[in-house]
């Protein structure tokens, strides 16, 4: 018998994905959820929080009514938001594209600007998040979060400051080499002067496609010509990449199933430059698309279209980790054995400043937590807020080692609320690779052992936990310090 849960969630999901395909292919202005609302009322009510939150084995169902009812109460905020994520999101990507410093700054500076003279929509979407957490019964933004996610918030945030404290030293050895091979104009001290545009640049490894090492198509054959080999490819499942220019087109990277199981759009639109960032995205997305495409289809609505966020993060992770080991980079970019060293070590790094600057979002995303109690007012001008503003800049150069324009602080109060979920993804993959090398050797990204371990798992759908994946298999206790120890590994063979 169907209950009102199952009844609602897949014609609801199947909107709510086709909804954001519109919007990020520039098809629509907007994400136009009101409609989807009216139509599926029970699944923006807190009486129907209430109801599914009392029983544990509904926890994503809780998680999905929880984010559309505070969407619901937010709904003017969300889209103003996403309608400003969007304007920039061309300005954004010129900051790691352009190899002019000079153009590079001045965007930086006018998206500086940007952000500022838009920091009340930011902060009234802030604020209307702790507001809806409240109405849910939460006694704080945190609690919601942490209950919601599944993560206990002071822990992650003691683990986060450990990563980057073990990290540190390797870090800040290998930055200035990375800026002044991506800009050989970096003079002595030059990290000193770097801002932000500089670190964005240098993730695309330039010069790697100057030397004709790679570029976007050849990452992309790659990846394919992998995931032929790797056993994953289902005939009767479809994972079909969007790379078309058009219009409006967003510059995020994702997944979207468009049936569950089946069919899944990997929506993408390439960088330019190195192909380095559009590789880590790409196959990241890639693993993510894994658990929608082989689900089992006589799971329940909820495991066919909801999936806990660290454990996609995790299966995001443990694909881009491919992009460190010098086997795969012989084997599907056919680099030479010195080429693919230093390749997987540049990988490395890249992977450790996205981590560092998800520690660096997580810590923010809690002070911001701080100021929303504070306040009644989210008033960007307010004195509660001040603070918090005037000491981002410090919070991110402390873990990035360049400086980040503080007006940067407001887009990035939307953005740290993935960071939790990415932290936690990143701990997991680091622990789920050396437990698959253990079982079907060093090359496990090709052993069709491997690829039943993990269709095993994704068959399973919503139904798979993180705690529940590290259990059943016997994986050692997913840490942040076990990430760090494998990418240090990588960094010490420079």
């Amino acid at each position: 018998m169907k209950t009102e849960e199952d009844e609602y969630i897949e014609p609801f999901c199947r909107g709510w994905f086709d909804e954001q395909y519109r919007f990020l292919s520039g098809r629509s202005s907007a994400v136009f959820v009101s409609r989807l609302y009216n139509q599926f009322s029970w699944l923006v009510q807190k009486e129907s929080f209430l109801k599914l939150h009392a029983q544990p084995e509904k926890r994503l169902s809780a998680a999905l009514v929880a984010h559309h009812f505070s969407r619901s109460l937010a709904e003017d905020e969300f889209a103003r938001v996403e309608t400003l994520e969007q304007r920039s999101s061309d300005q954004v990507a010129l900051l790691s594209q352009s190899v002019q410093r000079e153009l590079r700054g001045a965007v930086e500076q006018k998206l500086e600007h940007f952000y500022q003279e838009n920091a009340g929509d930011y902060l009234k979407l802030r604020h209307a998040e702790a507001i809806s957490a409240q109405r849910l019964g939460f006694a704080s933004e945190a609690a919601c979060e942490a209950t919601l996610g599944g993560y206990p918030y002071e822990e992650l945030l003691a683990e986060a400051a450990n990563f980057l404290n073990k990290t540190d030293d390797a870090y800040r050895d290998v930055l200035p080499y990375i800026l002044k091979k991506s800009d050989p104009t970096h003079a002595e001290g030059g990290v000193r002067k770097a801002q932000w545009h500089d670190l964005l640049f240098a993730f695309n490894l330039p010069w790697m496609a100057m030397a004709g090492h790679f570029d976007s198509k050849r990452w992309l054959d790659a990846i394919t010509h992998w995931y032929r080999e790797s056993g994953l490819l289902l005939e009767s499942a479809q994972v079909k990449l969007d790379v078309e220019e058009s219009a409006g087109k967003s510059q995020l990277t994702l997944a979207l199933p468009r049936n569950a199981p089946g069919r899944v759009t990997l929506f993408h639109r390439p960088r330019g430059g190195g192909g380095a960032v559009d590789a880590l995205l790409t196959l990241g997305a890639l693993g993510e698309a894994q658990s929608f495409v082989h689900v089992t289809p006589a799971a329940p609505a909820s495991a066919r279209w909801l999936r806990a966020r660290s454990v996609q993060q995790a299966w995001n992770s443990l694909f881009s980790l491919m992009l460190i080991d010098e086997n795969w980079l012989r084997r599907y970019l056919r680099l030479s054995p010195s080429t693919a060293h230093d390749t997987a070590r540049l990988f490395s790094f890249l992977i450790l400043a996205l981590a560092r600057q998800e520690a660096a979002k997580l810590r923010y995303r809690w002070a911001s937590f701080k100021a929303n109690q504070r306040s009644d007012d989210p008033d960007p001008r307010g004195k509660n807020w001040e603070e918090e503003i005037d000491l981002f800049d410090d919070k991110f150069r402390s873990c990035l080692g360049v400086r980040i324009p503080s007006a940067w602080a407001y887009p990035m109060l939307v953005a740290s609320e993935q960071a939790p979920f990415k932290l936690q993804g990143l701990a997991l993959a680091a622990s789920m690779r050396p437990f698959l090398q253990s079982q079907h050797d060093e090359d496990y990204w090709r052993n069709p052992a491997s690829a039943r371990w993990m269709k095993g798992l994704f068959f399973q759908g919503g139904d798979q936990t993180y705690s529940g994946i590290t259990e059943l298999n016997g994986l050692a206790n997913p840490t942040l310090i076990g990430a760090a120890g494998l990418l240090l590994e990588k960094l010490r063979r420079w």
